[in-house]
């Protein structure tokens, strides 16, 4: 019984200091939050000419202004892919604004010229990349 009471006591000493660091940061203008790295991404890649689903094309999602990749995946059978969401944990300063990358989405298939969409960061993006055929090369 005594060790039980023990363990109560420092969970609710460690429930006291959490609270305390969270009402401390707040009060200093942070606020914990769930910031985006990459929201959540889905459609179809398509033939521009005929709108036929183009299968096999290389998905990347990447954060300018360094056009790092975030993420990368293929287009299915139907030509659909999908990218699911990623978030991190970290401290909102409130009064400051809030700059988050801009983000792409680029689709790219052999005989195709690569297709491109901007992402708002705080919203799923869903849409269709259209790939214009390649000029033929003499």
């Amino acid at each position: 019984m005594l060790i039980i009471q023990v363990h109560q006591a420092q969970r609710a000493g460690l429930a006291r200091c959490v609270s305390l660091v969270l009402l401390y940061l707040m009060a200093a203008g942070c606020v914990p939050m769930h910031y985006p790295d990459n929201p959540a991404v889905a459609g179809q890649v398509t033939d521009a000419r005929g709108g036929k689903p183009v299968s096999g094309a290389v998905i990347k999602l990447t954060r300018s202004p360094d056009d790092r990749t975030l993420t990368t995946t293929t287009s299915n059978a139907s030509g659909g892919f999908a990218i699911a969401a990623k978030r991190h944990l970290g401290l909102l300063a409130l009064g400051g604004d809030i700059f988050l990358p801009r983000l792409n989405v680029t689709a790219s298939a052999s005989g195709y010229l690569p297709a491109a969409a901007a992402v708002d960061p705080w919203r799923a993006w869903t849409g269709t990349l259209a790939l214009e055929p390649a000029p033929a090369v003499p």
